[in-house]
Protein backbone atom coordinates (compact mmCIF):
# COMPACT_ATOMS: atom_id res chain seq x y z
CA UNK A 1 0.00 0.00 0.00
CA UNK A 2 1.43 3.39 -0.95
CA UNK A 3 0.25 6.74 0.31
CA UNK A 4 1.14 10.15 -0.95
CA UNK A 5 3.00 12.33 1.48
CA UNK A 6 3.71 16.02 1.12
CA UNK A 7 6.61 17.14 3.27
CA UNK A 8 6.75 20.57 1.70
CA UNK A 9 8.64 22.13 -1.15
CA UNK A 10 12.12 21.10 -0.08
CA UNK A 11 12.76 24.04 2.22
CA UNK A 12 10.75 25.48 5.06
CA UNK A 13 11.05 28.66 7.01
CA UNK A 14 12.62 28.21 10.39
CA UNK A 15 13.09 30.31 13.48
CA UNK A 16 14.54 33.73 12.77
CA UNK A 17 13.86 33.48 9.05
CA UNK A 18 16.52 30.81 8.49
CA UNK A 19 15.71 28.14 5.95
CA UNK A 20 15.92 24.49 6.92
CA UNK A 21 16.12 21.75 4.33
CA UNK A 22 13.29 19.23 4.52
CA UNK A 23 14.38 15.65 5.25
CA UNK A 24 14.21 13.08 2.47
CA UNK A 25 11.20 10.81 3.07
CA UNK A 26 11.17 7.16 2.02
CA UNK A 27 8.25 4.85 2.74
CA UNK A 28 9.27 1.31 3.70
CA UNK A 29 6.03 -0.38 4.75
CA UNK A 30 2.46 0.56 5.72
CA UNK A 31 0.01 -1.79 7.40
CA UNK A 32 -3.58 -1.97 6.23
CA UNK A 33 -4.72 -0.56 9.59
CA UNK A 34 -3.16 2.87 8.87
CA UNK A 35 -5.43 5.18 6.87
CA UNK A 36 -4.34 8.23 4.86
CA UNK A 37 -5.13 10.67 7.69
CA UNK A 38 -3.14 8.65 10.26
CA UNK A 39 -0.32 8.25 7.76
CA UNK A 40 -0.05 12.02 7.23
CA UNK A 41 -0.25 12.75 10.98
CA UNK A 42 2.39 10.16 11.90
CA UNK A 43 4.82 11.47 9.27
CA UNK A 44 4.17 15.07 10.34
CA UNK A 45 4.72 14.33 14.06
CA UNK A 46 7.90 12.35 13.48
CA UNK A 47 9.18 15.06 11.14
CA UNK A 48 8.58 17.69 13.84
CA UNK A 49 10.52 15.66 16.40
CA UNK A 50 13.30 14.92 13.90
CA UNK A 51 13.73 18.47 12.59
CA UNK A 52 13.33 19.92 16.09
CA UNK A 53 16.12 17.64 17.33
CA UNK A 54 13.88 16.55 20.22
CA UNK A 55 15.40 13.92 22.49
CA UNK A 56 14.81 11.16 22.84
CA UNK A 57 13.29 11.32 19.39
CA UNK A 58 11.27 8.10 19.83
CA UNK A 59 9.54 9.41 22.96
CA UNK A 60 8.92 12.85 21.44
CA UNK A 61 7.50 11.30 18.26
CA UNK A 62 5.20 8.98 20.24
CA UNK A 63 3.92 11.83 22.41
CA UNK A 64 3.22 14.04 19.38
CA UNK A 65 1.40 11.19 17.61
CA UNK A 66 -0.67 10.47 20.73
CA UNK A 67 -1.55 14.17 21.07
CA UNK A 68 -2.69 14.33 17.43
CA UNK A 69 -4.34 10.92 17.01
CA UNK A 70 -5.05 9.62 20.51
CA UNK A 71 -4.34 6.04 21.49
CA UNK A 72 -0.97 4.62 22.48
CA UNK A 73 1.94 4.37 20.04
CA UNK A 74 5.25 2.50 20.17
CA UNK A 75 8.06 4.19 18.21
CA UNK A 76 11.53 2.81 17.51
CA UNK A 77 14.08 5.10 15.89
CA UNK A 78 17.41 3.88 14.53
CA UNK A 79 19.84 4.47 11.72
CA UNK A 80 18.64 3.10 8.38
CA UNK A 81 21.74 0.89 8.15
CA UNK A 82 21.86 0.04 11.87
CA UNK A 83 20.32 -3.40 12.30
CA UNK A 84 21.99 -4.09 15.67
CA UNK A 85 18.90 -4.04 17.83
CA UNK A 86 16.79 -6.97 18.94
CA UNK A 87 13.45 -5.82 17.64
CA UNK A 88 11.79 -5.67 14.28
CA UNK A 89 8.18 -5.22 13.26
CA UNK A 90 7.11 -8.24 11.25
CA UNK A 91 3.39 -8.54 11.82
CA UNK A 92 0.99 -6.53 13.90
CA UNK A 93 -2.62 -7.47 14.52
CA UNK A 94 -4.82 -5.22 12.38
CA UNK A 95 -1.84 -3.92 10.43
CA UNK A 96 -1.50 -0.82 12.61
CA UNK A 97 2.10 0.00 11.73
CA UNK A 98 4.14 2.33 9.55
CA UNK A 99 7.83 2.09 8.73
CA UNK A 100 9.62 4.93 6.94
CA UNK A 101 12.83 6.93 6.94
CA UNK A 102 13.67 10.61 7.13
CA UNK A 103 17.14 11.06 5.67
CA UNK A 104 19.13 8.19 7.22
CA UNK A 105 16.86 7.79 10.28
CA UNK A 106 14.44 4.84 10.33
CA UNK A 107 11.10 5.16 12.15
CA UNK A 108 9.08 2.06 13.07
CA UNK A 109 5.70 3.15 14.45
CA UNK A 110 3.08 0.77 15.86
CA UNK A 111 -0.33 1.53 17.31
CA UNK A 112 -0.56 -0.54 20.50
CA UNK A 113 -3.85 0.73 21.89
CA UNK A 114 -6.82 2.46 20.28
CA UNK A 115 -8.46 5.71 21.26
CA UNK A 116 -9.59 5.82 24.88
Amino acid sequence: MNFNVNLGGGFSSGVGGHFVQEPIFEQVSVGQGIDQSEFQSIIYCCKLAYMGKMTPISKASGQLIKKNLGGEWFVIVSGVKNRKFDFHITSVEGGDYLIFSLDQTLFQVVKIKGHS
